[in-house]
């Protein structure tokens, strides 16, 4: 299977997420419409949920190994999935793959439509069947274009942790309340990341790379639900500018 993940940066908005796809049918005035469109909702919810546990068994992964009587940290993840009503012969059985079958990881520089910028990461099996189907789809989206490591020169990694609005006892929280645990922990910024229904909200907090393990584990300590926690690529700000001046030139030409 090939997954891959996004960072878009444009000149009115920068956003970071994870690419997800999901049928869409307009719905009729018939009760089976209704039912069928909120269960593709939850599948959808469901699905991003499933991936947000798959990144962080990676990360404990290649944090304390495979041997879940070892790595406390993989086993508390593994009950948390299983408490959260998902299959967990989809965890056992991609961890198993990530023991016995990793994936490569590969990025891709793009310039969009609008003078879009994107980093996209693609993981599968091997290297060949990515270049395969990047250039397959390249072909039925003209608007986009590979440009050099320009991406990779105007950005650097930050480590990205997001958390519920909720504590593990089901109290709401504010971003006042986050803004001072970010300061006690050192984080770099927080930011509060609206869903389209206020249960969906959350909180993102911003570190220094080499921290986000250790800020993640506290967190987890003082009973904040970790949703993710990875290092992601984030624009220079010093930059900004001189990336506008590049794309114009390249639209130009």
């Amino acid at each position: 299977m090939l997954a891959s993940r996004c960072i878009f940066w444009r000149t009115t908005f920068f956003i970071h997420r994870p690419l997800s796809t999901t049928s869409f049918n307009p719905k009729g005035h018939s009760k089976w419409d209704n039912i069928a469109g909120d269960k593709s909702k939850t599948d959808a919810a469901k699905s991003l949920k499933i991936g947000a546990y798959m990144k962080r068994i990676k990360s404990f992964v290649k944090e304390g190994g495979f041997d879940r009587n070892v790595n406390t940290k993989l086993d508390a993840l593994r009950k948390q999935y299983k408490a959260d009503s998902l299959p967990i012969e989809t965890f056992d059985a991609h961890l198993l793959k990530l023991k016995n079958n990793p994936d490569v990881v590969v990025s891709y520089n793009f310039i969009g439509p609008n003078n879009s910028l994107f980093i996209v990461e693609f993981e599968a099996e091997n290297k060949s069947r990515i270049q395969r189907d990047v250039n397959k789809h390249l072909k039925k989206l003209p608007d986009f274009r590979l440009t050099s490591n320009l991406t990779e020169t105007h950005f650097e990694e930050k480590g990205v942790i997001v958390i519920k609005a909720k504590t593990k006892e089901s109290v709401p929280l504010k971003l006042e309340q986050l803004e001072e645990v970010g300061i006690e922990l050192e984080c770099e910024d927080v930011q509060i990341i609206t869903g389209d229904h206020p249960n969906d909200s959350s909180f993102e907090l911003i570190c220094a790379k080499a921290h986000v393990n250790k800020i993640e584990t506290e967190l987890d300590k003082r009973g904040y639900q970790v949703i993710s926690a990875e290092v992601q690529a984030r624009p220079f700000e010093s930059k900004l500018f001189w990336i506008l001046k590049y794309l114009e030139v390249q639209s130009s030409t």
